[in-house]
């Protein structure tokens, strides 16, 4: 006698799971949903990195500031820190701008490393040729960190003083400018420059029209089409500032700082590749390498404090405008 079974039987089905076309699909429906999220999540970090930049150039502004406070004068770009402050009676090397703005960035100890009454090149203690200091990195710079001269290692810089403009981009004023050792044009008219020992009161334009510092924190392009770590901090790093002797006059290398010649974004010679030398572009006291980032423009810090976006439309004339003391026009153009 056949038992019979009383109930009902389980459909086969419901234990098998996702069949292969159904697992096809949700992944796919995954993959187009994270396709269309990353570009914000990417989107959003970047916005992040550029806040953090401006705040970076900001604390810079204050510091810069606190100095003027202190001392009764800015920073110059780059100076001789032996008496009399700013010039040389033989040929020596100098210290950067961020050196006299340790004290005002919380970096008193490091500060303290500092013989000012010798050599600047000579006495730059290890502790700052190779502290990184996130004050001075941008976060969306895709250059290294560090630059190695024979044994040495070198925090780079992604933020340096501007010293002024080249020679006749802004119709109808002189620029006080003059070839360098290094190849490029160097300046005096803005408000940091080699062994300056301005206040300000000497900015005659206006502390809302003056820049003194940019970034320079993306690679250049040779003309090869290879990416170059160029700048004017990038040779021996933020805390070297200037060399030369009694003879140079104000003209001498300054390294760690930029005379304004060239566009803003202009990676790549506008297209036809930098070759170095006496354009100014280059490693070693690069005095023209202009002001560049991965933004998809650049920051600038003003002497009045305020940090600035400027984009790649920003007219050469406003540049040098904006890198001039006291040219006395209108700016030709607003950023």
């Amino acid at each position: 006698m056949t038992r019979a079974y009383i109930g009902y039987r389980r459909d086969r089905r419901s234990s098998e799971g996702f069949t292969l076309v159904e697992l096809l699909v949700v992944i796919a429906i995954i993959g187009t949903l994270v396709g269309l999220l990353l570009p914000a999540v990417q989107a959003a970090r970047e916005a992040a990195r550029r806040s953090q930049c401006a705040n970076n150039l900001k604390q810079l502004g204050l510091a810069v500031h606190g100095h003027h406070d202190a001392k009764n004068r800015l920073p110059p770009s780059g100076a001789y820190c032996m008496s009399p402050f700013g010039d040389a009676t033989t040929a020596s090397w100098g210290n950067s701008c961020f050196v006299f703005l340790l004290p005002y960035l919380e970096e008193t100890a490091l500060y303290a490393k500092y013989d000012l009454n010798t050599n600047g090149y000579a006495i730059g203690p290890s502790a700052a040729r190779n502290n990184p200091m996130s004050a001075l990195r941008c976060p969306s710079s895709p250059m290294g960190i560090w630059r190695t001269f024979g044994t040495d290692k070198y925090a780079m810089s992604s933020y340096v003083p501007v010293r002024g403009a080249s020679t006749g981009l802004i119709p109808g004023f002189t620029a006080r400018t003059a070839g360098t050792s290094a190849g490029g044009i160097g300046s005096k008219d803005g408000m940091l420059f080699v062994g300056s020992q301005l206040k300000m009161k000497d900015c005659l334009d206006g502390t809302s029209k003056m820049m003194i510092m940019v970034e320079q924190s993306d690679h250049l392009i040779d003309t090869s089409g290879q990416k170059k770590e160029w700048s004017c901090a990038a040779y021996f790093g933020w805390a070297l500032g200037a060399y030369g002797g009694p003879n140079d006059g104000p003209w001498f290398e300054n390294y760690t700082a930029t005379t304004i010649r060239y566009a803003v974004n202009d990676k790549n010679n506008s297209g036809n590749g930098w070759t170095g030398g006496a354009g100014g572009i280059g490693d070693n006291s690069g005095n023209n390498c202009p002001i560049n980032s991965a933004h998809g423009g650049a920051h600038v810090l003003l002497l009045d404090g305020a940090v600035r976006f400027l984009g790649d439309n920003m007219s050469l004339q406003a540049l040098a405008q904006l890198a001039t003391r006291d040219d006395g026009q209108i700016l030709s153009q607003e950023y």
